[in-house]
């Protein structure tokens, strides 16, 4: 027990200083981060901040103003497609109720027939009671859509083609919204079911996505198929809805741009699709800004770029004084940077940011698209220009120099090695200060000592010691220079506090040590 106890004891002695430097050390790293986020908020106060603000919200709001915007259009090149006859697909983002097929191509002076779809999935799926399976899919087609699936027989009241039937047909319940009704499922070919496509590459079977450019279909498990008639009963429409519809034989090639334009008027229609002469052509409601837009929105980004350069050109001499004292203090140069980017993406990003959201809510995607290349152009131009300008232009640079009190002490100590360690491991120790660095060097009788020091109890703030050693005859001349530094502007009360705390570790230690030398 008492030999645990004095181990414990010299252990904890013996790492008493390493806790201490511990904690020092973590203090200052906390001081240095608080300094930086001090810093930043201390440029974020100035008065050209605003006027920045400013800057990137008018130009964010005008690029997306001047947006002029076009549905996107995508032609795909198949020369398997020989057909001399064209085809177009409608799809409804909605189920709607549409008009007579000789009406809708009258209105473009086409000629053709039209195939209409229920593909639909539901928001609440229906189960199958004896099955147990959930049904998330109903697609209502149409007598000889159902031919081509290989049903021959015509479909009664209820029934619906499903793939997983055992035999050629069974009945089950069906719960809808909490009502239990009979139904009759016919088998219909898995393969034939899968592989059935109402235009180029559309399957029957509503898709779930894509792995590279094949569709990946809805499980057939969840997919009951019948008629209208029957859809519509389970749904409780009154009406017929269709959410597709198949337009062939037309006698002239289409233009999909002006038959999608012709329905967006009257339908929420998503996607228009024409097939024929060996390309398939995609016109959907996605808007994609036009050439001339894009031309504007980087226009718009140069003028907003050089308005907010201007305003950060009068403030150089402010940034790079700042970048002076911070690197005077010891901060490395990336420090800088790392606040001048927040800075930054604060002054512009942030409210350029908060200003899209308002372009897209009043103006729609296009223009927000547009607004987001000025934001981007805007804040990247800035950042850049902001950053090159503060940088040094040489290695030697002048510096913010605050006056330098001086303190001369004369000790009979002449081992000017042992002094300089002795100096040296005060600095080092001294619990008020984190060392940033310590260099000396020793020539015969002299001797230099140059310590920068970040004090622990004030961000921004520290002192640089030189200290220059002479050994004479009459003894050792230790001179003590000492430069109190801070980002902002130190008092001359905290400066003396700052100095005494140094210098008084120094002289005291050598003093003391000097009695027992």
């Amino acid at each position: 027990m008492l030999a645990t106890s004095y181990v414990t004891i010299k252990y904890v002695r013996a790492e008493s200083g390493m806790t201490r430097e511990f904690k020092v050390a973590i203090k200052a790293r906390l001081a240095r981060v608080v300094g930086m986020y001090k810093l930043s908020l201390l440029i974020l106060r100035k008065s050209f901040t605003y006027l920045v603000i400013l800057a990137t919200i008018l130009s964010v709001i005008t690029s997306g103003l001047n947006t002029r915007y076009e549905n996107n259009l995508v032609v795909i090149r198949d020369p398997s497609i020989t057909n001399t006859t064209h085809t177009i697909l409608v799809r409804f983002s909605t189920p709607v109720i549409i008009g007579d097929c000789s009406t809708l191509l009258g209105d473009l002076s086409l000629e053709g027939n039209c195939t209409y779809f229920y593909r639909a999935v539901l928001d609440q799926p229906y189960q199958l009671e004896k099955s147990k399976k959930l049904i998330y899919v109903m697609i209502g087609v149409e007598d000889k859509i159902l031919k081509d699936l290989g049903i021959d027989r015509e479909l009664s009241e209820y029934s619906f083609v499903y793939s997983e039937v055992l035999g050629e047909f069974m009945t089950d319940f069906i719960l809808v919204n909490n009502k239990r009704i009979e139904i009759t499922l016919i088998y219909v070919n898995n393969n034939l079911l899968r592989n059935y496509t109402i235009f180029y590459k559309t399957p029957l079977i509503p898709t779930q996505g894509y792995v590279g450019v094949e569709p990946v279909i809805v499980p057939l498990q969840h997919v009951l198929i019948s008629t209208y008639e029957n859809v519509m009963r389970i749904l409780g429409s009154e009406e017929p809805l269709v959410t597709d519809v198949v337009i062939t034989n037309l006698s002239k090639p289409p233009d999909p741009v002006r038959f999608f334009e012709l329905l967006e008027t009257r339908y929420p229609v998503t996607e228009v699709a024409a097939a024929g002469d060996g390309h398939v052509t995609y016109i959907s409601e996605t808007r994609i800004p036009t050439p001339d837009s894009l031309i504007s929105a980087i226009l718009s980004s140069v003028t907003a770029s050089i308005i907010i350069i201007s305003v950060f050109s009068s403030t150089m001499p402010y940034l790079t004084e700042l970048r002076s004292k911070i690197s005077f203090m010891g901060f490395q140069p990336w420090a800088i940077t790392i606040i001048i980017v927040g800075y930054t993406l604060t002054s512009i990003m942030f409210p350029g940011l908060i200003t899209l959201v308002y372009v897209f809510v009043s103006m729609g995607g296009a223009s927000t698209l547009n607004s987001m290349v000025t934001l981007i152009i805007s804040w990247f131009a800035s950042t850049t220009y902001i950053i090159l300008r503060i940088k040094p232009e040489k290695l030697v640079t002048e510096t913010y120099m605050p006056p330098t009190p001086r303190y001369v002490l004369m000790t009979s100590v002449t081992d000017i090695k042992k002094l300089v360690e002795l100096i040296i491991k005060l600095i080092r120790t001294n619990e008020f200060f984190t060392t940033e660095e310590v260099e000396w060097k020793i020539e015969g009788d002299e001797a230099f000592i140059h310590a920068k020091m970040n004090y622990v109890d004030s961000w921004g703030s520290g002192i640089d010691l030189t200290i220059f050693i002479n050994v004479a005859s009459e003894g050792t001349y230790i001179n003590i220079s000492s430069t109190v530094f801070g980002v902002e502007e130190v008092s001359e009360t905290m400066s003396r506090s700052i100095n005494a705390l140094a210098v008084s570790r120094i002289v005291g230690g050598v003093k003391a040590w000097e009695a027992t030398f």
